[in-house]
């Protein structure tokens, strides 16, 4: 597997929310925020990852920010015979 990281310095995702990240339409409460959104995007993410044998996931520091995660097999033949 290889591991690559994406790290924003926006607000960190609070510890008690963690259940809901990967959760369909769920904003951790920022609905009524700037950003417009309509929260699938990491719900996408994970599926699509779950589908290629792979993972997405997040850091346990929430001091500073985000850092997600994501593991992609790499032992995968692309042309299969």
């Amino acid at each position: 597997m290889a591991r690559i990281w994406v790290h924003n310095d926006g607000k960190p995702i609070p510890i008690a929310m963690r259940d809901q990240l990967f959760q369909p339409f769920s904003r951790l409460g920022r609905e009524s925020g700037e950003v417009e959104g309509s929260g699938v995007d990491l719900v996408i993410s994970k599926r699509l990852m779950e589908m290629m044998g792979g993972a997405i996931g997040l850091d346990e520091d929430v001091t500073e920010g985000s850092t997600f995660w994501i593991e992609v097999p790499l032992d995968q033949d692309p042309h299969p015979a």
